[in-house]
């Protein structure tokens, strides 16, 4: 395992060479801000953590109700650009097949895909390219 100095000088190499790499497609490309983008992927659960409970001093039995069930990882992909503006965001379901009922409620223009493992994959990541350059 690495010590923290080692790991700090890692991370700053990393950066530096993150940088350098950047300068050079910005000087090739010359890219305007708004064409600079982050896409951040993590994952949400179905399940909501139970919420604490407040109650009178001296209670002695509190009522609380909660999902008993196990709940599944979705992944998020947020997209957003240099400049501040958001893309729609993308869901991953843990499933075979989408279907569209698991896209209720979510913002409008999001797009919702289907993986066994419910990360992102190679096809999934070209799907999620095309959203982003409609969205542009």
């Amino acid at each position: 395992m690495l010590a923290s100095q080692e790991l700090l000088l890692l991370i700053q190499q990393m950066f530096n060479y993150f940088l350098k790499t950047y300068a050079v497609v910005q000087q090739k490309y010359k890219l305007s801000p708004d064409r600079v983008l982050n896409l951040e992927e993590t994952g949400i659960t179905t399940v909501l953590q139970t919420p604490k409970v407040i109650s009178q001093i001296g209670q002695r039995q509190v009522g609380q109700c909660v999902s008993a069930e196990r709940g599944n990882l979705v992944t998020f992909c947020g997209i957003i650009s240099a400049t501040g503006v958001a893309i729609p965001p993308v869901y991953i379901y843990p499933r075979v097949r989408m279907k569209d009922a698991f896209m209720f409620g979510s913002v409008p223009g999001s797009v919702g895909f289907a993986s066994k493992t419910g990360w992102m994959n190679s096809d999934i990541f070209v799907k999620v390219l095309e959203h982003i350059k409609k969205h542009e």
